[in-house]
């Protein structure tokens, strides 16, 4: 269970329908919270921790977390649609089923990915996919997140802010290969503007192999 690389399909959209269900039973006794990300970091690094395969959940009641709070406060409603349209256009769009998806064109690490889909069950087989398509490309270290939207979280419309949101954004970033010092993520990363080495048409066809 600790080898993230040997996970299954069906293992790895359980670990995300898991964290869902805890999350509900979660709001069995905390009916307030509705802002919630479920998240999982791969790699030998993990994120400065062992390598392990658990999905996280960070939930509370107030607000959402800094990402989508972010895009909420600065973008018009319908940024999402917007954005799957624009990359529609450049050809960098993948789908499956119910679940879009694109290759960003303004990366923030390497072979940055991101995904609208209905629930999280059909995300997680769809990202299943994608993070098996990448690793076999070279993705070693890797941030996963599922970022709910208040309304699928409470089951009932969320803050206006929030009204034209997928149920589940998800966001896929490869942290850079760990023996690789200089792609690591540093000052130039934080305070300055991220460097990147991958093509992100490259990325868009081989994900639609």
């Amino acid at each position: 269970m600790h080898h993230l690389d040997s996970l299954s399909e069906s293992e790895f959209i359980g670990l995300f329908e898991t964290g869902e269900r805890y999350l509900s039973a979660a709001r069995s006794v905390r009916a307030p919270i509705r802002f919630a990300v479920l998240f999982l970091n791969g790699g030998p690094k993990s994120a400065s921790s062992v390598e392990h395969a658990h999905v996280q959940i960070v939930a509370r009641e107030d607000r959402h977390f800094a990402y989508p709070e972010l895009i909420a406060a600065r973008c018009p409603i319908d940024y999402w649609q917007r954005l799957f349209a624009a990359h529609e256009l450049a050809g960098l769009t993948v789908t499956e089923g119910e679940c879009v998806g694109w290759v960003s064109l303004a990366p923030v690490k390497e072979r940055d990915f991101t995904a609208l889909s209905v629930n999280v069950a059909d995300g997680a087989r769809f990202m299943y996919r994608i993070w098996r398509d990448l690793a076999r490309e070279g993705t070693r270290n890797f941030s996963l997140a599922a970022i709910l939207s208040p309304g699928h979280v409470a089951g009932r419309d969320g803050p206006g802010r929030f009204a034209r949101w997928p149920n589940v954004v998800w966001r896929f970033v490869d942290r850079g290969n760990p023996e690789v010092t200089h792609g690591d993520i540093g000052t130039m990363e934080l305070f300055g503007s991220a460097v990147i080495a991958s093509d992100p048409f490259k990325v868009a066809g081989l994900l639609r192999r």
